[in-house]
């Protein structure tokens, strides 16, 4: 029904009924356009100045009332109004009649979910119009029975959002265009709302948005282009004259208000159209169904719906399919499941295509006319989606409450305490990390301390695991003060923290003395206020440790330290109790074990080592006890060895094969305790030593020299130098008679040993090498090397054999100092202290000589010609009587062993040294009494001295001429010549059997 004239004039009455009807249609409009956020505005389509309409105010409460009565049946005229020719003048602004609804028997086709639906513009129905005649209308109320079109909708759509803001709306997704064809495939034809009986409107069930699909309203025979409001898209660039029922825009509109009253004045506006077009309703062909497809009638209400909400031309068609039973039933009947289950467009088209084998054109822009179409998200689909994304945002937003507080949580006890613990542990990696003292160590300590401000700023305040980690590695350093200041600043904090008081004990259990005799006033004042007296250094850690176990009784850190406090004080009892009250807590702790394999050892108890020694080894928890004291017990089974006046098997009674072997030595239990401690640790350093010494004592010399190599290159890796290891192998090259390289590794043993390792101040630790030793070996190369070595400038030693006197005299004096200082660091050997007194005998200091020999009694009964020494000194110091003791000692010792050899032979070193020494011992004794005055008992002295020389094949030349000078009469006595040959060494005893 596409016309192009225009609507013709009307009459004043005309406009104004048109007015009132308009007005009423206002707020209906507004409100119902609030709730389906979809608003359709007539315009004509031949020009866009004609007119415009959109809703407008709502009547007032006076005008409701005044309405037609309803008849019993209302018929639709909308396919039987014509166009009227328009005479109207140009000066005239048109007018539009309101949109109005279906009468009653095509109500069911009225309530469309998506959208409302505008009436087409009065040019289609200009000609089909007859004149109103204003009259008066009889007011009438509306039976009860009847359910009006704005119920109908308010029943569809009260699952839809009260209102919907323009801002959300897109024009390009409500409103396509739709142009008209021929009555072709493309089925041009308008479908008009009579189509649709109106039986079943107050049978219609509640029906939610998501299950009605898309609906554009061509099926009521508009075919004129629907402008939308100018809140959603302008229509043209220039704004056309309004008509002068100019009403708001679509921002202007009123809210929903009093649902039922507004109801209400659509139905009489509804009746009062109907007398006007009595007569002009168009029969429409129900839809039927054939019999065999069987539909409830629920299915044919929702279907009726879903209709409406299809694109026209393929609503036309699926009406054209039913009524004509152009598809069998079967696929009729999946045609309408497709559509009740609001598949998309595009399944039914395809469905339709298939089984006619047409094809339809949908086209998704038709000029001249516009459909509103359903939002996505009111579909079925779009419901369910919708669902989903609620029951998903649900889960997230508890899913980002728990994450929130989880971070929160994380954040505070656990990221935080591990970045605390983290940045504390890497200052004390810098505490500890090895440097210069004076410039490297100075940074790290301050970088340390940087650490540790930043831990307690950001992180966590008074941290007192911080303060404990620093305090030990401070104490590892030897750096007393800081580490002093740790546990004080700890002890403040928290005076019951456990940590604390064991870390205070063990601090003050092992500074040294000089320290903490400065400290002393101020750790009383500190930790023991209470007390008025001189608290020492050790009660003081007893004191602290006391304090945990009245905190903790079964506190094992504070048994131990207590347990060797005592030891030190030499408590054995005492100590030994504590550490047995360890075992009682814990039978298996290796801690307990440790202290009494500790105390057995300082106590030299050999059977109880050997007995704990098998306890841990059948306990299996050797392994666990610490890397020094493994190393302790193996030196102090090497100390162990059978000797003379020791042996193991008799004096323990041990058989086992595991501790000692077929020499009676225990061998295997060192070589066990040793192969435990490279299991554990074997990067130690140490470990080697003690492998070393065992190989020494197993004549393994090449293999000595390969693990003291091995153990000064694990002490390098660590960045220091092993000065036990150094030591070892200065003592290793003397051996072999290199005392250039023995030089020159003694020399950095002393070095190295005023810079410890840092392994030395472990619990536990033995040093099995003295620094005495060391000078005592390096006065041993000038002393035995005295002809050999030269000492250059520069502390610098080259070989070279020396003729000048002074030179070997250099030599014996630098021999001296040497072996003065291994006095001075309490190092003590009968053979530094007879070569010392021998130096001190050759630059003819014959009292500090003597000194030195009176301490070698005890290696008399081995050593007799030491006798002849001592004579002699004492000679020099006119001391005759003792000097003529002492060679009578010697010579009745030597002439016992003499008469037992029938043939002396020279080239046997101990008859050379026996008879040598009688000969000698003879001489200086005939010296003696030559001086006393008894000239017999010195001629037969004189004699025997030559008597023992000539056994030798030897001439005594001292005795011979000290016999000549005796039996002349002389007026001034002449001194005898007293024999200076006195042994060079307790084992050499002359120069050149070296």
């Amino acid at each position: 029904m596409a016309v192009t004239e225009e609507i013709q004039n009307l009459t004043p009455e005309e406009e104004a009924e048109i007015t009132r009807i308009v007005d009423s249609f206002d707020t209906e409009l507004a409100s119902i356009a609030q709730m389906r956020g979809k608003v359709s505005v007539i315009q004509a389509d031949s020009t866009a100045d004609d007119f415009t309409i959109t809703p407008g105010e709502g009547l007032d409460e006076g005008e409701s009332e005044q309405v037609y009565e309803e008849p019993e049946e209302i018929v639709d005229i909308t396919d039987m109004i014509e166009e009227v020719p328009e005479e109207m003048p140009p000066s005239v602004e048109e007018e539009a009649i309101p949109e109005f609804e279906e009468p009653k028997a095509y109500e069911e086709e009225l309530p469309r979910e998506p959208e409302i639906v505008e009436e087409p513009p009065l040019e289609e129905f200009k000609e089909e119009i007859p004149s109103f005649e204003e009259k008066e209308i009889p007011s009438a109320k509306l039976p009860k029975k009847e359910v009006s079109p704005l119920d109908e909708l308010e029943e569809l759509t009260k699952f839809e959002p009260d209102t919907v803001e323009a801002h959300e709306i897109r024009t390009d997704e409500f409103v396509t265009e739709e142009p008209r064809g021929p009555k072709d495939i493309r089925l041009d034809e308008d479908i008009h709302l009579s189509e649709i009986g109106t039986e079943e409107v107050s049978e219609i069930s509640e029906i939610k948005a998501d299950e009605l699909p898309e609906a554009d309203l061509t099926s009521l025979g508009i075919d004129e282009e629907i402008p939308e409001p100018a809140a959603f898209e302008e229509v043209s660039k220039e704004e056309p004259p309004r008509a002068r029922f100019e009403t708001p825009s679509f921002d202007e509109l009123e809210s929903f208000e009093e649902p039922v009253k507004k109801a209400e004045k659509i139905e009489r506006v509804v009746e009062e159209f109907k007398p006007e077009f009595e007569g002009l309703e168009e029969e429409t062909p129900s839809i039927s169904m054939e019999e065999s497809v069987e539909i409830s009638d629920a299915e044919l209400r929702q279907l009726k719906k879903a209709l409406l909400l299809l694109h026209p031309v393929l609503r036309k068609k699926i009406k054209e399919i039913i009524l004509r039973d152009e598809l069998s039933p079967d696929d009729t009947r999946k045609l309408i499941d497709l559509i009740l289950s609001g598949k998309p467009e595009d399944n039914i088209q395809r469905f339709i295509e298939k089984k006619l084998n047409i094809k339809l054109i949908l086209e998704e822009e038709i000029p001249h006319r516009r459909v509103i179409t359903a939002r996505p998200e009111y579909t079925r689909e779009g419901m369910q989606r919708q669902q989903r994304l609620l029951r998903q945002t649900k889960i997230i937003a508890a899913a980002v409450l728990i994450g929130f507080a989880l971070t929160v949580t994380v954040y505070q006890y656990i990221y935080k305490p591990f970045m605390a613990k983290r940045l504390i542990n890497k200052g004390v990696a810098l505490i500890l990390e090895p440097g210069d003292p004076a410039t490297k160590k100075v940074k790290d300590y301050k970088k340390a301390e940087e650490y540790f401000e930043y831990v307690d700023q950001h992180y966590k305040k008074d941290y007192l695991y911080g303060y404990n980690a620093y305090a030990r590695a401070y104490f590892k350093k030897r750096e007393f003060d800081y580490s002093y200041s740790k546990l004080k600043r700890a002890y403040q904090i928290n005076n019951r923290d456990i940590d604390t008081l064991n870390n205070t004990g063990y601090f003050f259990a092992k500074i040294p003395e000089h320290y903490y005799s400065r400290i002393q006033n101020d750790a009383i004042k500190t930790f023991a206020p209470k007390d008025t007296y001189e608290v020492s250094q050790v009660d003081m850690a007893i004191m602290m440790y006391n304090r945990v176990l009245a905190i903790d009784p079964k506190n094992i850190t504070a048994m131990f330290g207590i347990g060797n406090a005592y030891l030190y004080l030499g408590q054995y009892l005492k100590s030994r109790q504590y550490f047995e009250n360890i075992l009682k807590v814990d039978p298996n702790s290796w801690v307990g074990y440790a202290g009494l394999l500790n105390l057995f050892i300082e106590r030299d108890n050999l059977p109880e080592v050997l007995s704990i020694h098998t306890d841990l080894r059948a306990r299996d928890i050797l392994t666990d006890i610490p890397s020094p004291l493994l190393a302790k017990l193996a030196h102090y089974y090497l100390g162990k060895n059978r000797s003379d006046t020791f042996n193991v098997r008799v004096d323990l009674g041990i058989q086992s094969p595991r501790l000692k072997d077929e020499d009676d030595n225990l061998i295997p239990a060192c070589r066990g305790v040793l192969d435990a401690l490279k299991e554990k640790d074997p990067d130690y350093p140490p470990l080697y030593v003690a492998s070393a010494k065992l190989a020494a004592a197993q004549k393994n010399l090449k293999l000595v020299e390969m693990l003291l190599k091995e153990a000064e290159q694990k002490a390098e890796e660590k960045g220091e130098r092993y000065s036990a290891a150094l030591q070892l192998l200065g003592e290793y090259n003397y051996t072999i008679k290199q005392p250039v390289e023995a030089y020159k590794y003694l020399n950095a043993a002393i070095t190295a040993y005023q810079y410890p390792p840092e392994f030395t101040y472990e619990d536990f630790y033995y040093e099995s090498e003295s620094i005495g030793k060391a000078y005592a070996y390096l006065g041993h190369i000038f002393y035995y090397f005295f002809d050999k070595v030269k000492f250059r400038f520069g502390d610098e030693l080259d070989e070279a054999l020396l003729d000048a006197d002074a030179d070997k005299m250099a030599n014996l004096d630098i021999a001296r100092q040497k072996y003065e200082l291994a006095l001075q660091e309490n190092f003590s050997s009968p053979e530094v202290r007879y070569n010392l007194g021998r130096i001190y005998y050759v630059n003819q200091n014959y009292q500090q000589a003597l000194e030195q020999w009176l301490n070698l009694y005890e290696d008399i009964v081995t050593n007799p010609q030491v006798m002849f020494a001592i004579g002699n000194a004492f000679y020099h110091m006119n001391n005759l009587e003792a000097s003529k003791g002492e060679y009578l000692k010697m010579i009745a010792i030597f002439e016992r062993k003499a008469e037992a050899i029938r043939l002396p032979r020279p080239e046997r070193k101990e008859h050379m040294i026996i008879f040598q020494s009688l000969a000698s011992a003879y001489n200086n004794l005939g010296a003696v009494y030559q001086i006393q005055g008894s000239e017999t008992k010195s001629s037969i002295a004189y004699w025997k001295a030559i008597d023992y020389a000539s056994r030798l094949g030897m001439e005594n030349e001292f005795a011979r001429v000290n016999l000549a000078r005796g039996f002349k009469p002389r007026t001034t006595p002449i001194m005898p010549i007293l024999d200076e040959n006195i042994p060079y060494s307790i084992d050499i005893f002359r120069a050149e059997m070296r």
